[in-house]
């Protein structure tokens, strides 16, 4: 519940009353002052109930300033001291949810006024809540629940209920604004049909943020244009659409005019009645898609009946207007209704609610409400009215809401309309007199029965209440539950009353008469009850107050039929002061006695400043018209004339001419003239629109004659009425008088073609039975001009839907002819061109957005036919590359939007290579900027895309390269330094030996030739691996592969080389069964001996040589527990003149490796190194298997790689 009340005084203060009453009322409520000058100046808030103040009375424009959202989103309750009667009339028309008078307010009314209010805020807030939480991540909506839509749909379903004509437009507004809230979609609006003329227009419309209003550009529009949807509405059909493809292949033009609005979803209700078609109520959804659960259709459709029941509504009150019934109607205290052939109300006067309210009487049967026997009777009665078109009387029981039986009388009188007109009055009381003048001798003991009197005594000095049964049933209380005393008695009185009624019990007590009258409510089974008390004090022998005598009744028919009759009054005030016409009375000399308030509306005189004053001083001439108006008057009185139409121009306040059309009548009394009475209606904008039919005719004559085409008017015969100045000047002739009534084939413009004009004569012939005829042909001018004219015959038909005139008309298009020959020629040389160019070419239309054409290079490149675009616009992305498919969705979207695009994509067209194309856009604007058309080409762009790969890739080996090289010079000039320096130094001491002759020792100089020779076969080595790994690099390594035995290579290797040591450390795993290989035995043994020397030199325990095959691969593992490779080192171990920096005092060169890894490479090989610092490194050879029966050439020759 809303815990602020904002309370907005106008022009004064408050009365301390208010606050008292709003206490009382909300004590829970904080409550906020705020003085305001105008409703202009009310907040914008929806967190707040506002109350609105003022104490001078409000006239229509304090009304209408009052921001018409702000009624919608917030309950307005209005409150003044004092009644006032054009608030009173007026409020429920300007959306005020309530109104109250302080003056005859009671708490009780205030309090359930303002919780109606709280109430209500407090449910647009949780439809808020709910709507705001729902998601849509799939499209998928999620119903908002009972206390939203279905909550919303009863609340309206109620208001309509009682809604007047005259606030049913502005009530369907709100309506729609709030459904299409709570359902969240962009746009809810009504059309309907106009079966007659076979169109339909937009009547009603909501829009979201964003969304354009378009109802007055969907006027008349020609049903036939709609052909499947409005199939749908007559047959009863609900269209729900989750997108535009779901719609049938029939539905091409629904289709093409929905994408036109951008429409992701929408559902569309039929509004029928009586099973027939009247309209239809749409739910559009824009922004997103949008899926309708069974839920929310069921509810809706119960909206969509409610509007079709309105609208139907107003119809009939229409025709009662329309017939002037409509007063007698709605002011009549009898029983009015209107019901169909069926024995179905359709519509209600106000006086059934004191029988029945008119929610539960519409569209149900009049003898669902009588006793069987009379229902037998009333259907009875009622066919013979159907068969015979004779109104029928009827007298029947009755029972009314309090279950009282009643005698009702019965008129029904059917109309042309296929309705009936019923009349019921109450007769009980008549006939219960009549019931009592014969049964005089039982009156007093049917007396309290009859009017249902309860019988009571209080004695007073012992407080004991004395009821009879009656009573106990007047109350609604247990005779076991009553404690027979004063307080028992005043609590079953209204909390309201019963202070009041303790004063009037003291006052009887009190004032020595001795009379008790009183009346008060009670509450009786939940409902409020109405009762009247009367009673009779009796005194002791000392005078002495002590027993009170008396009966209590219920009057709660009568106070409610005398509230409604109120109420009734002041509708049928109501609705003359909000009729457009001035409903008025004057005396018989002329003075107004009554005025509607349409007068102020249409004069701008207040009313009350206009009664009492004669009728011409409010005449524009009075000088000219007085005497023609005091003579019209006199006419009236004198011969009694009803309904007598005078025109009348009446001077508007602001001075301004105002046209009345006045209908009046005599008033009779006794014989006598006493007034006059009748209406008038506002003219003036129809005296206007005469005068400019006759300035538009003026403008057609000018337009006419002034035109630069040849236009006539002729019979249907082929006679000339009019030919304009343009079609005789070019004949030679000054004016149309030698023309006029004269066939129109014997015109001057066809006599060098005399077989013309036998097709002239055929031509009017068809056009005046109702065809539209049009050709090219030439004409000939003066001085023998020959042009050639589009030439047309348009009939033009009358209100009975017959030929009465003929529209000849002929426009020149020579220079239009030559133009399109040459845009013909040029557009042959421009296709010609598109045709033959290497690039793919298209053109869009913008509106709507269609491809136009597409040259043939689009088959060509993409390898998909032209026909398949045509069919599917977006079939090309089918053959974007998946790297780029996001990339070419966004680019759409922006050609779509009317970007120029500039874009390169990789296509993978069907069953073809892969390719790159640029994709550029332009736009086509017309003469005020807007885009009509949409170019685009696509250029095969792959050779320079692939040239500028290989380009970029040449860069990256070529930065490889020079890495490698500088690499390559540091490493080889440390390794040919450091041999060179031993050499040096070894050479160097045996000089000095030489020199100095000493007797050196032989070993001596043994050792240094030792280190000089060693030196120098680290030297071969160095250049042997640095020349093999130029060979390398170079493509130049001899490749001479057969098939070899690699158990049988790796055996003689270990034999050759590592045998001789001392203790053997390798341990060789071979298979029994051995596989041979395609390879170059001497790379394999290259390879396999760098390894196993490798793992001998870092390493002091074994070394394990291990081969396996398998069905395609061999795989020669060596594993040794030497000194390991760090791991963060092994994905540099490959590389040239790397060395591991726990080998640097090992002797190498730093190749080994990189030479094993191009090797197994030469052989499609793969080449694995696992190792663990300080336990040892396993290096894994794997080679594949080559068939055996391939068979390949024992005695190759040398090949390079």
């Amino acid at each position: 519940m809303v815990q602020t009340i904002q309370i907005l005084y106008i022009q004064q203060t408050p009365p301390p009353r208010l606050d008292e009453l709003m206490q009382e009322a909300a004590p829970e409520a904080t409550l906020q002052y705020q003085q305001v000058l105008n409703f202009q100046e009310l907040p914008d808030t929806d967190a707040a109930l506002i109350i609105c103040y003022q104490e001078a009375a409000i006239t229509k424009t304090t009304f209408a300033s009052i921001p018409r959202q702000l009624l919608i989103a917030v309950p307005l309750i209005l409150i003044t001291p004092h009644p006032q009667p054009y608030i009173q009339e007026q409020w429920p028309a300007f959306g005020f949810q309530d109104y109250l008078s302080l003056h005859t307010a009671t708490a009780s009314q205030v309090k359930a006024t303002i919780h109606a209010a709280l109430g209500r805020i407090a449910c647009l807030r949780q439809l808020a809540q709910e709507t705001n939480s729902q998601a849509k991540s799939t499209g998928e909506h999620t119903f908002p629940g009972k206390s939203t839509l279905e909550e919303l749909v009863a609340s309206i379903s109620t208001e309509f209920i009682s809604l007047r004509a005259d606030g049913l437009d502005r009530t369907i507004d709100k309506s729609l604004e709030l459904v299409g809230r709570v359902v969240d979609v962009d746009r809810v609006y009504i059309f309907l049909y106009h079966t007659k003329a076979a169109t339909m227009s937009c009547m009603y419309e909501w829009c979201g943020e964003g969304i354009s209003v378009e109802k007055d550009n969907l006027k008349d529009l020609p049903i036939d244009l709609f052909p499947w949807w409005n199939a749908q509405q007559h047959l009863g059909n609900i269209i729900n659409l989750f997108e535009l493809d779901d719609l049938p292949p029939q539905a091409v033009q629904e289709k093409e005019i929905l994408e036109a609005q951008y429409i992701l979803s929408l559902l569309v209700m039929p509004l029928t009645f009586e099973g027939r078609a009247i309209g239809f109520v749409g739910y559009d959804s824009v922004k997103h898609h949008r899926r309708w659960v069974e839920k929310e259709i069921r509810l809706l459709k119960s909206f969509s009946e409610i509007i079709s029941n309105a609208l139907k509504r107003r119809e009939y009150e229409s025709e009662l207007k329309k017939h002037g019934f409509e007063s007698i109607f709605f002011a009549t205290v009898d029983l009015h209704a209107i019901l169909d052939h069926q024995g179905e109300f359709l519509m209600v006067n106000k006086s059934w609610e004191t029988e029945l309210s008119e929610k539960e009487l519409v569209e149900k049967y009049i003898w669902d409400f009588l006793p069987s026997v009379a229902a037998g009777q009333m259907k009875q009665q009622w066919q013979e009215m159907l068969d015979l078109s004779e109104s029928r009387f009827l007298v029947t029981e009755w029972v009314g809401t309090t279950g009282e039986k009643r005698l009702m009388e019965w008129k029904m009188v059917p109309d042309e309309n296929s309705l009936v007109i019923m009349v019921a009055r109450d007769i009980t009381t008549r006939q219960e007199v009549e019931n009592q003048l014969a049964l005089a001798g039982e009156r007093l003991r049917l007396a309290t029965q009859a009017a249902k009197q309860g019988v009571w005594e209080w004695d007073i000095k012992n407080n004991h209440l004395i009821w009879d049964e009656y009573m106990f049933e007047l109350y609604g209380v247990l005779e076991s539950e009553f404690s027979s005393n004063l307080e028992d008695w005043l609590l079953t009185i209204h909390p309201d009353d019963r202070d009041e009624q303790v004063q009037e019990v003291s006052k009887t007590l009190e004032d020595g008469l001795g009379v008790f009258d009183t009346a008060f409510r009670i509450i009786k089974y939940g409902e409020i009850r109405h009762l009247l008390g009367k009673g009779m004090l009796l005194f002791d022998e000392n005078k002495q107050p002590d027993r009170l005598i008396g009966i209590n009744w219920d009057v709660t028919n009568e106070h409610l039929t005398r509230q409604k009759l109120r109420q009734s009054e002041e509708k049928y005030r109501a609705l003359v002061n909000n009729l457009s016409e001035v409903v008025f009375q004057t005396t018989p000399d002329g003075r107004w006695v009554f005025l509607s308030q349409a007068w102020e509306r249409c004069m701008g005189y207040a009313v009350e400043d206009t009664l009492q004053r004669q009728v011409e001083d409010f005449l524009m001439y009075p000088e000219e018209d007085s005497l023609g108006l005091h003579h019209q008057i006199q006419t009236i009185k004198d011969e009694r004339l009803l309904n007598v139409k005078i025109e009348v121009r009446f001077r508007h306040k602001n001075g301004h001419k105002c046209w009345m059309e006045v209908f009046a009548n005599a008033i009779e009394e006794q014989g006598k003239v006493v007034g006059i009475v009748g209406t008038m209606l506002d003219i003036s904008a129809q005296k206007k629109a005469q005068k400019e039919l006759h300035l538009t005719e003026q403008r057609f004559s000018a337009i006419f004659h002034s035109s630069i085409h040849f236009i006539g008017l002729m019979e249907p015969d082929g006679r000339m009425i009019e030919v304009n100045q343009t079609a005789m000047r070019f004949a030679g002739h000054a004016d149309a008088t030698s023309i006029i009534g004269k066939p129109f084939w014997e015109g001057p413009w066809w006599r060098h073609k005399p077989e013309l004009i036998q097709q002239l004569r055929k031509s009017v012939e068809e056009a005046a039975q109702g065809k539209t005829v049009r050709y090219d042909m030439e004409v000939i001018g003066v001085h023998d001009i020959v042009r050639t004219i589009d030439f047309s015959i348009k009939p033009m038909y009358d209100q009975g839907g017959k030929v009465y005139m003929l529209i000849p008309e002929g426009r020149d298009i020579t220079e239009i002819l030559q133009t399109q020959q040459k845009l013909a020629t040029n557009e042959n040389i421009l296709r010609e061109l598109t045709e033959n160019v290497d690039e793919i070419f298209w053109v869009h239309s913008k509106r709507p957005f269609r491809l136009l054409f597409v040259n043939r290079m689009y088959e060509e490149i993409l390898g998909r036919t032209r026909q398949e675009l045509y069919d599917d616009p977006l079939s090309c992305m089918a053959d974007i590359a998946e790297t780029h498919r996001q990339l070419a969705q966004d680019t759409l979207m922006r050609y779509v939007a009317g970007e120029s695009i500039d874009e390169e994509f990789l296509i993978v067209p069907p069953a073809q290579s892969p390719r790159w194309i640029r994709l550029r856009t332009f736009n086509i604007t017309n003469e005020d900027g807007q885009i009509v058309r949409q170019m685009g080409i696509a250029t095969n762009i792959s050779d320079r895309k692939e040239k500028e790969l290989m380009l970029q890739n040449a860069l990256e080996q070529e930065k490889e390269l020079n890495r490698q090289k500088s690499q390559f010079v540091a490493t080889a000039s440390h390794q040919f330094r450091t041999p060179l320096t031993s050499i040096q130094s070894s050479v160097e001491i045996l000089k000095l030996l030489s020199k100095q002759q000493l007797n050196s020792p032989p070993d001596l100089i043994g050792h240094y030739l030792q280190v000089i020779e060693g030196e120098i076969i680290k030297f071969r080595e160095l250049m042997t691996d640095i020349l093999t790994l130029g060979s390398i690099e170079n493509g130049k390594v001899p490749f001479t592969p057969n098939y070899h035995h690699v158990v049988q290579i790796c055996r003689e290797i270990v034999e050759s080389y590592f045998m001789h040591e001392e203790e053997c450390r390798i341990v060789c795993h071979f298979p029994e069964e051995e596989i041979p290989i395609f390879c170059d035995q001497k790379l394999i043994r290259h390879c396999v001996m760098n390894l196993l020397s490798n793992a001998v030199k870092f390493s002091n325990g074994k070394v394990e040589l291990t081969i396996e095959f398998d069905e395609t691969e061999v795989s020669i593992r060596i594993k040794d527990q030497g000194i390991g490779i760090d791991e963060l080192e092994l994905p540099f171990l490959f590389d040239s003149f790397y060395r591991a920096k726990n080998a640097t005092n090992i002797q190498g060169t730093g190749l080994g490796l990189t030479i094993t890894k191009q090797f197994v490479e030469i052989h499609e090989g793969k080449i694995y190194v696992e190792s663990v610092l300080n336990q040892g490194t396993c290096f894994t050879i794997v080679l594949p298997i080559l068939p055996i029966h391939e068979n390949p050439p024992m005695d190759q020759s040398l090949l390079y790689v």
